[in-house]
């Protein structure tokens, strides 16, 4: 079976979602921002709601829902991920509108050198103390 591999279009991507965002209130926008978001946000909602889903691709409601189901009827685009797309990753890009190489947080439990400790990312413990240590006791 062969892999289809597909590469971030960093002007077409979840990290237009955080730039649009941003643009619209007022703030820097650090990338380039999503027209079709940019059109929904001219028409100025007195709320705006992102609903993060991750891992839900378009080719997760493709393989799973009909055609006429509800969350396929309403997809406006189709988005690229950012690289790497772990959640790490991808959730930080979504908080900051930075692309993974200019925020850092590249995965759950990378390894910092300079303080000898695995630490996860989004809870912000250390890996072998939570992990290791305190389910032995």
């Amino acid at each position: 079976m062969r892999c289809k591999l597909s590469f971030p279009n960093y002007d077409h991507s979840i990290l237009g979602i955080p730039n649009s965002l941003l643009n619209h209130y007022g703030a820097k926008a650090h990338h380039k921002t999503l027209p079709v978001l940019d059109n929904y946000l001219k028409k100025k909602y007195k709320n705006v709601i992102l609903i993060i889903l991750d891992g839900m691709g378009v080719d997760m409601l493709q393989h799973n829902l009909s055609n006429f189901s509800f969350l396929r009827r309403h997809v406006k685009t189709k988005l690229s991920s950012v690289f790497p797309s772990t959640t790490v990753a991808a959730f930080t890009a979504h908080c900051c509108g930075l692309s993974p190489i200019e925020h850092g947080r590249l995965g759950w439990a990378p390894y910092f050198k300079h303080l000898k400790r695995v630490v996860e990312i989004v809870p912000n413990t250390d890996f072998i103390l939570e992990n290791v240590c305190l389910k032995r006791s």
